[in-house]
């Protein structure tokens, strides 16, 4: 039977402490030990969200690559995306604004918000362990937050209205990379078309560093 008591705990508490204290983020070459890593400071602009299930095969024949003349490539994936609209909504237009209006404005809500928010983030940049984009996932209600604060702030109904229509249709358009939905690998609305940091010219999904744009 496992002992129990006060004691007991703290010392799994210290354990804990200890693992994530010494947990390595770079190999003795210097490179990830994990191809999801981020920086907290990259966030802000999603330049990793990490991929939780990924498959590529051939359709109809559900081979592998490369595919039988007639075959297309087909890629299905759980990539943790947030909503881009939202998130450099909040980031670059809410978040600014929250911070100007509790400073010189004595605004108590957007006080609340960032007092909330704060602590949620900024602790990653102090950590030296691998670090992940979902890791913001906890903060990202109160940033959703600041920007509904902001449109009230600036009275933006309409654009309100329009906003979520428009957050409701990127939602969309992402859902089959959130959701493993299987799509082409090239055309209009195939994989790739979803993967705005996704390729040579686009990112640097090549690199062994820290990857700053890539979302594969």
């Amino acid at each position: 039977m496992p002992k129990a008591g006060v004691g007991y705990w703290l010392c799994y508490q210290r354990e804990i402490l200890d693992y994530h204290r010494h947990l390595a983020a770079f190999d003795a070459n210097g490179n990830p030990i994990h191809p999801y890593m981020s920086r907290p400071w990259s966030w802000p602009w999603i330049s990793r969200p990490a991929s939780h299930y990924n498959v590529r095969y051939c359709a109809p024949s559900h081979s592998d690559e490369p595919c039988p003349a007639g075959q297309v490539v087909i890629d299905e994936e759980i990539l943790g995306l947030p909503n881009p609209l939202i998130w450099w909504t909040g980031f670059f237009i809410a978040l600014p604004a929250c911070i100007f209006w509790m400073i010189f404005k004595r605004d108590d809500v957007a006080a609340l918000l960032v007092v909330l928010f704060m602590p949620l983030v900024l602790p990653w940049f102090v950590y030296t362990r691998p670090l992940f984009l979902f890791y913001m996932t906890p903060a990202s209600a109160f940033l959703s937050l600041m920007v509904v604060h902001a449109m009230v702030r600036w009275r933006w109904r309409w654009m309100a209205v329009w906003f979520v229509a428009l957050a409701i249709a990127v939602f969309g358009y992402f859902y089959p990379v959130l959701a493993a939905y299987p799509l082409p690998l090239q055309g209009r609305f195939s994989w790739n078309s979803r993967m705005w940091f996704g390729h040579n010219l686009r990112g640097d999904c090549l690199s062994a560093k820290i990857k700053l744009l890539c979302w594969i």
